[in-house]
């Protein structure tokens, strides 16, 4: 059997979020497990934090992370809050992490319902296995390390929509295992 690749899912931002998110970030709030979390900037503009979904065939779906501007919402903007948390580093690096999700057909799952039980799971990129029948790549989260090594974590649940926001550094370590990190200019420089 072939395995279908579908095209990589990216972070959607726009370039200039991009560059708030590298250097000139000033605040965070963060809201339900649903999201949105907020960033705000030293300018005081604020960026919404959502997951966004791409159906690429029945029972494969995967999930990335919206950064969008409150104008490229227009109408639909949320209000950001109020209260804002000190961003929690004076200086900081951003990498992106990024896995391949992947589905393997007929699995074994136990206790499992339906017809043709799919399992999805992921792996670092190019690490997916043999048996996998469908693969994609996706950017799953941002991490902001600051210069004396502390980390918080902005990324996408299993749990459907739900995001996972920590700077718990055992939380971090489980959601990285099966993630590959890179800077945010190499992953600007692959997105083009």
């Amino acid at each position: 059997m072939i395995m279908r690749r579908y095209p990589p899912f990216e972070i959607d931002a726009a370039p200039a979020t991009f560059e708030a998110l590298r250097s000139r970030l000033s605040g965070l709030a963060i809201g339900d497990r649903f999201g949105p979390h907020w960033l705000r900037d030293a300018d005081g503009n604020s960026y919404p934090i959502y997951v966004q979904q791409r159906d690429l065939e029945f029972k494969f779906e995967v999930f990335s992370l919206a950064v969008p501007t409150l104008s490229a919402l227009a109408a639909q903007a949320p209000q950001p809050p109020r209260r804002f948390d000190p961003w929690p580093f004076a200086q900081w690096t951003v990498g992106v992490l990024r896995r391949t999700e992947f589905i393997i057909e007929d699995a074994d799952v136990q206790d499992a319902f339906g017809a043709a039980p799919n399992v999805q799971s992921a792996a670092p990129p190019g690490q997916e296995p043999d048996a996998a029948s469908a693969a994609c790549e996706v950017a799953v989260g941002l991490i902001f390390t600051a210069n004396d090594g502390a980390q918080l974590l902005i990324g996408v649940d299993w749990m459907p929509f739900n995001t996972v926001v920590t700077q718990d550094a055992t939380q971090i370590e489980a959601f990285r295992q099966c993630c590959e990190t890179i800077g945010l200019t190499e992953y600007l420089g692959r997105i083009g």
